[in-house]
């Protein structure tokens, strides 16, 4: 203000002189005329000066009060703001002035100019005499006032304002009004940090009105509809930046891939992890939300080409958007990168990284190969290096070993112990199998205490009044989402604390029932459960502590020579230690050696070797009721002492059982290591797995140093859309991931740690602090272009996500009606058989009672044929009507296959006695997968019925299809009804009889001409009645030769009606029709029975 009140005096000085001269020399020539007008120029000199020495005189006041205390604050800001319009009208009277000196000396005016002059002066006058009155009473509030803060306050500069302002409209025509970009930045990290779009309005006019009290700051606020449509514009922001860092980026290193499911919709992220200008590590998230067509790996992988092309898109719209907005401003322009440098050449040395699913496999396979192409389109020098490397993330690969140990040691206790468990009540829900009986102490012991039926807090206080020095090692969450390998973890603190967990479970039990607490105790007080457990802590603490560790610290081993291929390393180490266990698997139980699995690799990585001794011998554990650091104690060494060297009778007991389990561990390990169906044998040399030490060169490990062996971002910015999803209720998959990728992506980040006070200082805060958001270290001017680009995108962003789910909704539909169309083909293709067995059962190729059963199965003479003729028969009831009862598989893993003389059992004991208890259908079962439940409660509604006769509709429908189907197979010769009807073997006995009259059909050879002069020949089944035997041959060689008479329609005038045809055993019903073959004559009840 000083300042400012002295320029003004030097101004009004100089000013003074300039009139003067001024006024001479118009005197000189209206010296008459001029002398009363400059006078009161003079006089108007003086006022201001006046002016001047009043204003003064005011801060030299306000300057001796600074020492006052600070009640009046707000009234002070009154006075700030008279005192700053004041100075305001002072300086606009000084410009008033400086017009009147320009136009006086600039021009000869006349007398009647000069009268205007006089009139300016005049107004001006009155202006300065009003001031006077303002400062007046500034000075009289002053005198009222007993202290004021500082002068320093009237200086503060005025806070943004929540308002609109007008731009200029597209077209060039008109405006339209807008937020200010410092509102729509501010609603933007609002959201991103969770802030609910509801509560903004709210927090806006609370930070407005506790942070700047008294000010006009928020003039109207944004409406809802406004606050929501910013998601959509935060989506494209934070997709922008993303290509913005991908383009900057020194170096691409590594892809990551994952796929989720969210709101029933499958989910697509792809992150890239870069090597940034100034030399660091940082993974990006592109994508958070992509959406395939239909969820293939051939659509996933075009789905995450597109989303590369669209950052170069983003790219291109920024910098029009820039281009337009500060067209003076080329500089703006070279900050934003060229969208050229998001180039498929950069993929050569990228390593994709991906699950070990099936469908993550061959994404990873169809990605790099569709990488590899475009390298070679693009690059056409010879020999160019494509080089594009997959790899496994062997958090996912460990957990699959784990969870097929858990299971197969599950198994092996149930067989072992299945006599007990027969016994036990069902609705005890008691298992064996170790990530179940986790869930259920989680759900009992956990301290948390989250499932209401548990007593973890009651536990808790009952350690606290018994074991109060006790070490306690957590119980691990399992029931709220489990990775496989976390039964396993969770085993060591089970094991440990087990003696508290009985004692406080039987205590509880004195006095109550509970179900989850009567299981736990039988599960708890079992030896072999006990055993499960001890052999569960030594595979976490052996195996899966320092693999879970290199696994998440390998993209930081590259000084150590370490990269992700380095991991076969590793594997090799284990998979030749369990090949010792399974061989004596005593070395389970044995410290030295199974801690010692990865030993040769701490000369090469020292810090393994320094965590896996933090973690086995220097981390420490709470003491019961208490998070004193001085009472916390070695708990896991503790706890390690007793897995290796048991002191508990409880624990001793269990070596025994260790040892079976230690060996089945050891076998199913080495399974899943070498099976070359699944992953993990890639890495494994005994194998010569393809990324195994002995097949891969020294330039490919080479290449994988500083990458990560694990999917970790994938499964991590996964994490935080679901985060947003869970406290978004019905928040759009668009607007979730705009907010999760932003979050991971840290767009918005501030570095708040430096503010916070608490127990850490700042001056550590300080040093752990990361770097500032992106959108808030751009210049000012591109986050304002990126935002308007963003909104010029926001309708054009949600309807193009909105068509992809629409497009990915439609192909879940389509698939539905494929499958449906698929299982009435099916059903359909089933209903023929069904109807062909249906049919049989009114036939000799059926046995109806257990003597014709024994009979025909004692005629046939090969294992080929008896199964042949038992399996028709029990189809026939279980296909052909129906009957669930008569199912039997015809191998079992546990058995291998059955043979016939079992399956017969089965045919006698239970299949054909069902005939006695249950009535033959009069039509075979339609085979449409049916309601799980066709249970009703009380009368089924209308609609209920309209759904059941559309059914029933339906079956018909596949009925009468079924059987025109099998009306053309039969026509066009594919299958022949009557062959199916056969007995088993050939009907000699009914040969034999007189008087039989017994049908048959001979084939013949026929010459047919097709009316053209072409003549073919065709077999046909000729018709007749065996009227007599001639001769009987068939115990010694297998024929017999009878007297047929053919019926009218296979006689022509030259033939003979009635001839002698050899019959022979061999020749009777075969698969395939020749010259001579025979069979009797069903064709009139196939062709008559109903169906």
């Amino acid at each position: 203000m000083h300042l400012e009140v002295k320029s003004a005096k030097e101004t009004l000085d100089l000013l003074k002189i300039k009139h003067k001269n001024a006024l001479i020399t118009i005197r000189n020539n209206h010296a008459a005329a001029m002398k009363s007008k400059v006078e009161k120029l003079q006089e108007a000199e003086e006022l201001a000066d006046g002016l001047q020495v009043m204003f003064g005189e005011l801060l030299n006041e306000v300057d001796a009060a600074t020492s006052a205390s600070k009640k009046l604050e707000k009234k002070f800001i009154k006075a700030k703001q008279r005192a700053q319009a004041a100075h305001t009208a002072y300086v606009q009277h000084k410009l008033l002035n400086d017009v009147l000196t320009n136009e006086i000396r600039d021009a000869e005016v006349s007398a009647d100019k000069l009268e205007d002059y006089e009139e300016v002066i005049e107004y001006l006058s009155r202006e300065i005499e009003d001031q006077q009155k303002e400062f007046d009473d500034i000075l009289l509030f002053i005198d009222h006032c007993s202290s004021v803060e500082s002068v320093s306050a009237l200086e503060t500069p005025q806070p943004k304002k929540i308002a609109k302002h007008y731009v200029p409209n597209r077209t060039g025509r008109g405006k339209h009004a807008e937020w200010l970009p410092h509102v729509d930045k501010l609603i933007l990290e609002m959201l991103t940090n969770r802030t609910p779009p509801t509560c903004i309005q709210a927090n806006l006019v609370a930070m407005a009105e506790l942070l700047c009290p008294g000010m006009d700051v928020i003039t109207e606020l944004p409406s809802l509809k406004h606050i929501k449509n910013l998601r959509t514009a935060l989506y494209t922001i934070t997709k922008t930046l993303a290509a913005y860092r991908l383009a900057n980026a020194k170096s691409w290193k590594q892809g990551h891939s994952d796929e989720t499911s969210r709101r029933q919709t499958s989910l697509l992220n792809f992150l890239m992890s870069v090597i940034t200008s100034d030399d660091k590590f940082k993974t990006i998230c592109l994508d958070l939300a992509i959406i395939s067509k239909n969820g293939t790996a051939v659509e996933q992988s075009r789905a995450v080409l597109t989303a590369l092309r669209d950052c170069e898109v983003l790219l291109r719209d920024w910098r029009t958007k820039t281009q337009e907005m500060y067209p003076d401003r080329p500089d703006l322009l070279q900050l934003i990168p060229d969208p050229a440098l998001i180039d498929v050449t950069r993929f050569v040395g990228v390593m994709i990284e991906h699950d070990s699913c099936n469908t993550a496999r061959a994404f990873g396979k169809l990605f790099c190969d569709s990488i590899r192409e475009a390298i070679a389109e693009k690059l056409t020098e010879a020999h160019v290096n494509t080089m594009v490397l997959e790899g496994d993330c062997h958090n996912h690969l460990r957990n699959v070993w784990f969870e097929h140990i858990d299971s197969d040691w599950g198994s092996l206790l149930e067989d072992h112990l299945k006599a007990d468990l027969a016994v036990i009540p069902t609705h005890l829900r008691v298992s064996c199998r170790l990530s179940e009986i986790l869930i259920q102490c989680d759900k009992e012991y956990n301290f948390s205490a989250n499932y209401p039926k548990g007593h973890g807090d009651e536990f808790h206080d009952w350690l606290r009044r018994f074991h109060p020095d006790k070490h306690r090692l957590p119980i691990i969450r399992v029931s709220g989402g489990n990775r496989q390998d976390s039964s396993f973890e969770g085993a060591l603190p089970l094991y440990d604390g087990l003696d508290e967990m009985l004692a406080f479970t039987n205590e509880c039990l004195e006095s109550s029932s509970n179900k989850l607490q009567r299981c736990l105790l039988i599960t708890l007080g079992s030896v072999e459960v006990i055993a499960q457990l001890r052999c569960a802590s030594i595979m976490y603490l052996s195996v899966i502590v320092p693999l879970r560790w290199l696994a998440g610290n390998t993209h930081k081993l590259a000084h150590r020579d370490w990269g992700e291929r380095s991991m076969g390393r590793a594997l090799d180490l284990l998979h030749e230690a369990f090949v010792k266990i399974r061989a004596d698997p005593s070395l389970l139980l044995k410290e030295t050696f199974i801690m010692n699995i990865f030993k040769p690799l701490y000369a090469q990585l020292p810090e393994l070797k320094d965590y896996l001794n933090y973690y086995r011998e220097e981390k420490v554990g709470n003491t019961v009721g208490s998070f004193s650091e001085a009472d916390r104690v070695l708990a896991i060494d503790a706890a390690i002492s007793e897995v290796f060297y048991p002191t508990k009778v409880r624990n001793r007991e269990t070596t025994p059982f260790c040892l079976v389990l230690a060996e089945r561990a050891a076998t199913t390990l080495l399974v899943e290591l070498e099976d070359p169906r699944k992953a993990t044998h890639m890495y494994v040399s005994s194998v010569l797995g393809k990324r195994s030490q002995a097949v891969i060169t020294n330039a490919e490990e080479r290449a994988t140093f500083g990458m990560r062996s694990n999917n970790d971002p994938s499964e991590g910015s996964f994490a935080t859309l679901t985060d947003v999803l869970q406290m978004g209720g019905r928040i759009s998959l668009a607007s979730a991931a705009a907010i999760g990728q932003a979050r991971y992506n840290k767009d918005m980040y501030r570095d708040i740690a430096k503010l916070v006070s608490g127990k850490r200082s700042k001056k550590v805060a300080v040093e752990e602090a990361e770097p500032l958001g992106l959108f808030h270290t751009i210049p000012e001017e591109l986050c304002t272009s990126l935002v308007a680009m963003a909104k010029s995108r926001g309708k054009q962003t949600r309807s193009k996500f909105n068509a992809e789910l629409l497009e990915r909704r439609q192909s879940y539909y389509d698939k539905m009606q494929l499958e449906k169309e698929e299982q009435l083909k099916s059903a359909e293709k089933a209903q023929v058989d069904a109807l062909y067995l249906h049919k049989q059962y009114h036939s000799p190729a059926c046995w109806k009672t257990v003597r014709v059963a024994r009979t025909n199965f004692a005629k046939l003479k090969s294992e080929k044929d008896k199964l042949k003729h038992v399996k028709e028969n029990i189809l026939i009831r279980y296909l052909g009507f129906g009957w669930v009862e008569t199912h039997h598989p015809w191998s079992a893993k546990s058995h291998g296959t059955f043979k016939a003389d079992e399956l017969f059992k089965h045919l006698v004991d239970v299949v054909i006695p069902l005939a006695d208890v249950k009535q033959v259908p009069d039509f075979a079962p339609v085979n449409l997968p049916e309601l799980p439940d066709d249970f009703s409660l009380g009368d089924r509604s209308a609609v209920r019925k309209e759904l059941d006769d559309k059914r029933e509709l339906l079956k018909v429908d596949v009925r009468r299809r079924a059987k025109l189907e099998m009306e053309r197979l039969e026509e066009s010769g594919v299958t022949d009804g009557v062959e199916y009807m056969q007995e088993a073997s050939w009907p000699v006995d009914r040969l034999l009889q007189e008087n039989s009259e017994f049908k048959i059909q001979v084939c013949w050879m026929f010459q047919v001409d097709d009316g053209e002069g072409f003549v073919s020949e065709e077999l046909k089944w000729c018709s007749g009645v065996v009227t007599s035997l001639v001769r009987d041959k068939s115990d010694k060689y297998n024929f017999v030769d009878v007297m047929i008479e053919w019926n009218d329609e296979w006689v022509q005038v030259e033939d003979e009606r009635v001839t002698v045809q050899r019959l022979k055993r061999k020749d009777f019903n075969p698969s395939k029709p020749f010259q001579g073959a025979w069979r009797e004559d069903l064709s009139a009840d196939f062709e008559g029975k109903q169906i």
